[in-house]
């Protein structure tokens, strides 16, 4: 029995199991996306950003629909790698994909962020103006606003735009709580000095100062690379070329240390027009040589780009064709499992049906001979005894024997016979019950009309009704019960009977070795279930449940 009722069970857990197996669970996405970023990081970290470009794309390997903010944010670095080598058509495409998708404010604002910086590198300050303030309208952390300002700001250095500049910078360095935020001040202050001293307003060099004093105290080397820039800048326009060649020497070194060849590029441009001619050659020479590697690099990286982006495609294209492969074969697996399981119950479910009939027509057979021979028979015998023995003095008593076994033998074929399965069956249930009640008992049927019985089959119903046959039949003959209750509680797969009595009761065993063993198996055979609950002198208690089908 456990196998027909498991079987389908079985390997629908398996199916599922061989589908979830195509699945990379939550915990492994999640420990393969971060390794990928610490991959990244470790790669940026030795400004190798062409392999950091890699890592941050596999890891989009590693997140779905459920997982936006991951994908956002590897995109986001890739294509901050990608404006940094001067592959602007890229970092907008991979930009652009990523807003399609993107609902999270957070991140939309630092796509919008590098959009702007995309665009200022390609001098569209115009379009880098729009986005950066897309960007600074999502904000709502105080230096993130800062420092989208002082970029927006930068944007007017880069045009040229030095008075519209100034005013913008003097009017932001008033911001309140700027002085909390020394790197913010240090960018705000050295910005506004730039643009002073293209203007050659007389704060230019004290505000150049106070910028590079703060960030030399904070040992930032970028921000460092920016005054130094700024100071050869100044002492330039004052005709101080010594000085100029000092600082712009400085920048280079901070540039190199970084890895920074549009810087560097920027600093040897200082440093040509600081020295004089015959000592510029080599800073020239130096120039040239870093300007075409730097767009050789630039030539490669776009290639590099292009290739990996493609290649990465290619790959995920023929895993999602496998993975699809492999998702329609298990699903042709699981049918085929399931319709072998459907067939295997459908087999046993049959086989039991037949069992049940092949009981109930041998029930009737028996019913039928005990009815037209042992019990005709008997009448007979009875009547040929009061005939044939009229004196004898043991006359009445074997009348009463013949009587007792004639009533017997009519009992045992009504037992085993005809069931009426159809509109009378619920009729047929109580009359069993009523046929059992005697001044002595008295049996209480409850909810028998409750149930639809036109909706169970017909050997469910046989199955009913000989169960509780056997159990009034132990009651009567075992239990010495004055009051039975027989309650009856429908529900969608069938019906539960709750049968109790306030008889001896017993030991289970002991009342199932009295008959009751039949019941049990007769339920079990149609698939249903059967309990018991005795204990010496407190009662008798069976509940068993019957299918519909």
């Amino acid at each position: 029995m456990k196998l027909a009722t498991h079987f389908p069970f079985f390997f629908a857990l398996v199916f599922i199991g061989l589908v979830a197996s195509c699945n990379d669970r939550p915990n492994d996405l999640s420990s393969r996306y971060y390794a990928c970023l610490d991959a990244a990081d470790s790669a940026k970290a030795n400004y190798d950003f062409q392999k950091a470009f890699g890592h941050y794309y596999r890891s989009l390997n590693y997140t779905n629909d459920t997982t936006p903010r991951w994908k956002a944010y590897s995109s986001i670095e890739m294509a901050k790698i990608q404006t940094r080598l001067g592959d602007y058509a890229g970092a907008d495409s991979i930009l652009t994909q990523t807003l399609s998708y993107l609902k999270d404010t957070l991140y939309r604002s630092n796509v919008y962020a590098a959009l702007g910086n995309n665009f200022s590198e390609q001098h569209d300050y115009v379009n880098a103006k729009i986005y950066m303030e897309r960007a600074l309208a999502l904000k709502t952390d105080a230096k993130d606003q800062l420092l989208l300002r002082n970029n927006i700001g930068y944007l007017y250095l880069q045009a040229q735009d030095y008075p519209r500049a100034l005013t913008y910078y003097t009017k932001l360095i008033q911001t309140p709580g700027l002085d909390t935020l020394p790197d913010c001040y240090a960018k705000i202050r050295d910005n506004q000095a730039t643009a002073a001293l293209y203007l050659n307003h007389p704060k230019s060099k004290v505000w150049l100062d106070r910028a590079y004093r703060l960030r030399d105290s904070l040992g930032n080397p970028l921000e460092l690379t920016a005054s130094t820039m700024h100071y050869a800048a100044y002492y330039l326009r004052q005709g101080q070329r010594d000085s100029a060649a000092f600082w712009a020497q400085k920048a280079y070194s901070f540039a190199t240390q970084l890895h920074h060849p549009e810087d560097r590029l920027e600093a040897l441009r200082y440093l040509i027009q600081a020295l004089p001619n015959e000592k510029a050659k080599e800073p020239m020479e130096r120039f040239l040589r870093l300007s075409d590697s730097l767009g050789v690099v630039r030539s490669k990286a776009k290639v590099y780009f292009t290739s990996v982006i493609y290649d990465a495609s290619q790959v995920r294209k023929e895993n999602e064709r496998f993975r699809s492969q492999l998702q329609l074969l298990f699903i042709a697996l699981g049918v085929l499992l399931c319709a072998g399981g459907g067939y295997f119950v459908y087999q046993r479910l049959r086989m039991r049906y037949r069992v049940l009939r092949a009981t109930y027509e041998t029930e009737l057979r028996m019913s039928k001979k005990l009815h037209d021979e042992l019990a005709n028979d008997m009448f007979q015998t009875l009547s040929f005894v009061e005939q044939q023995t009229p004196d004898s003095p043991d006359k009445d008593t074997l009348l009463d024997r013949l009587d007792a076994l004639y009533a017997q033998t009519r009992s045992l074929s009504r037992s085993s016979g005809v069931i009426d399965t159809g509109e009378r069956f619920e009729n047929e249930l109580k009359e069993l019950m009523a046929g059992f009640s005697s001044p002595q008992t008295r049996v209480l049927a409850l909810d028998v009309g409750a149930v639809p019985w036109g909706n169970f089959r017909r050997e469910a119903k046989i199955t009913l009704y000989r169960v509780l046959q056997e159990l009034l039949v132990n009651m009567k003959k075992h239990s010495g019960a004055t009051r039975v209750q027989v309650r009856f509680i429908p529900d969608k797969r069938g019906v539960t009977v709750t049968y109790t009595d306030n008889g001896k009761g017993g030991e289970v065993a002991t009342i199932l070795k009295n008959g009751l063993s039949n019941a049990e198996n007769r339920i079990f055979t149609l698939g249903g279930s059967i309990s018991f609950d005795s204990q010496p002198n407190a009662g008798w208690q069976c509940q068993f449940r019957i299918p519909k089908s």
